[in-house]
């Protein structure tokens, strides 16, 4: 599928950054590359949220640099890249005057307040999944991908490796320290299944916390040290708390239906957030472990779940391009971050040429202005992915095709051709026929009519009345799917 994939992100690649004053301008100019006229939207979620030590701000990183936010408004201040490449992991400073970022098997210092890059370390030999910073500010932990389970010691002066952590059997997916500084945990991913306990001061080994079914996918602690929650990817959707000292486990909490991908502690530590794969973020009374709420807006896994550290402000990440920012008393949700689209599939600009018309990975087809770069109308409606977009020859209709996803474990077919109102937005028809992915879509040059062809178990091509949607011929000969159909200029 990533051969297939079209997405207009990596035309559009960022090459320089801007200072927090940048508000002012319109985002899809920020960081231009010559020749490119606007950026049409922000890159996916891709790795996690955090928010500025102070609450000022929220970094969300994307697979094509870090978004910085204002951490209550959600308004758009900064975009810092110095690659292609997507961003997994970021962390600020305990001052909150660095950000460090880690694309692949590098990790990147910024200053916060001007959005300089300061400086890149290497030394892992595969992709950083992880980056924290320890509470002094002076040591910052990289967690790896590789498979004998790294975890690296860097002291942020200097950019020099203190100390490299071995036990883990697997790739890293979360670190984080706990709040006195001297205790680092670390859960390793599928093959290990366990979450480590390490003295900072010396490198070795405190305890090892076993139980989990599958890889540990994050980790956080409470707030007094105490407590160490953890999650992974399972089905059950259980998160563990544990109790540090000891190394014992004190209890579950089950309420998810699929992965959990984050946790969070709020800031006086009474309440722990879950994000999960079902969608959903879930709430629980820590000293009680009692399950409170579920906030269930996103329409997509949640992939990062954030606390202000003043607790005003609670934030959720999804892939469903969106960043929620809820006021964590009430839990109401205060602001919606949009733009973060997933990779792009398919495109096609409108006759007159003011139109863009996408077709993404997150199942949305989206009309963009040309001219401003910001998207006019959303189309939902495919429980697939996009796999192909077209715009009619007079430029009234849109039609979409769909393909095959999985959503909370179970697949989902979506062989259905759409059929759009350009202008309203409105959903006119489905052509419903063929039994496999459908891979292109095109209209005749009069626009009566629309070609589509299917994938490998379909091998076909239906034309369609595109006036009331009813099927008028298949076409049978190939011997394999079929990707790409056209009609002549002459029709």
């Amino acid at each position: 599928m990533k051969t297939m994939r079209l997405s207009i992100l990596m035309l559009f690649l960022i090459s320089i950054f801007f200072p927090l004053s940048a508000f002012a301008q319109d985002y899809t100019q920020w960081g231009l590359p010559e020749g490119a006229k606007m950026r049409l939207g922000k890159g996916d979620v891709y790795g996690n949220i955090v928010f500025s030590p102070d609450s000022t701000l929220l970094a969300v990183s994307s697979d094509i640099g870090i978004w910085i936010y204002d951490g209550h408004t959600g308004r758009e201040l900064n975009l810092l890249t110095t690659r292609t490449g997507s961003v997994s992991s970021v962390a600020f400073s305990p001052d909150g005057k660095t950000l460090a970022s880690s694309i692949s098997n590098e990790f990147y210092l910024w200053d916060v307040a001007t959005g300089e890059h300061r400086a890149t370390l290497t030394g892992h030999t595969a992709d950083i999944t992880s980056v924290a910073f320890s509470p002094d500010g002076k040591v910052l932990a990289t967690g790896g991908d590789e498979k004998e389970g790294l975890v690296k010691f860097w002291n942020v002066d200097t950019g020099a490796l203190e100390m490299t952590l071995i036990g883990h059997t697997d790739s890293i997916l979360s670190v984080a320290f706990s709040p006195d500084g001297k205790t680092l945990a670390s859960g390793g991913h599928w093959q290990d299944k366990t979450v480590r306990l390490w003295d900072v001061a010396t490198g070795t080994l405190k305890a090892t916390l076993s139980g989990h079914l599958n890889g540990v996918t994050s980790i956080a602690f409470s707030p007094n040290g105490h407590t160490l929650a953890s999650c992974s990817h399972w089905w059950g959707g259980t998160v563990w708390l544990w109790d540090v000292d000891s190394g014992e486990l004190k209890t579950t909490l089950t309420g998810h239906v699929d992965s959990v991908h984050s946790v969070a502690f709020s800031p006086d530590g009474s309440v722990l957030a879950s994000g999960s794969e079902d969608g959903t973020v879930c709430l629980w009374d820590v000293a009680t472990a009692a399950y409170k709420t579920t906030l269930s807006t996103h329409t997509r896994s949640v992939s990062s779940v954030a606390f202000s550290p003043d607790g005003s402000t609670f934030a959720s990440s999804s892939r469903d391009g969106t960043v929620r920012l809820w006021n964590a008393t009430n839990f109401e949700q205060r602001a919606t971050i949009t733009g973060h689209t997933t990779g792009f599939s398919s495109i096609a600009f409108s006759p007159d040429g003011r139109t863009l018309v996408s077709g993404s990975w997150d199942r949305v087809v989206r009309l963009w202005d040309t001219t401003t770069g910001h998207n006019k109308t959303t189309l939902t409606g495919h429980i697939g992915p996009i796999k192909s977009v077209a715009f009619s020859p007079d430029g009234r209709t849109v039609a979409s095709s769909g393909g095959i996803t999985v959503i909370n474990g179970w697949f989902a077919d979506d062989y259905t051709v759409r059929l759009w109102d350009a202008v309203t937005g409105t959903h006119k028809t489905t052509l419903i026929g063929h039994k496999a992915v459908v891979y292109s879509v095109a209209f005749s040059p009069d626009g009566r009519m629309l070609a589509s062809s299917g994938g490998r178990d379909d091998k076909k091509v239906y034309l369609w009345d595109t006036g009331i949607g009813n099927h008028l011929m298949t076409l049978a000969g190939h011997k394999d799917g079929i990707f790409s159909v056209a009609f002549s200029p002459d029709g």
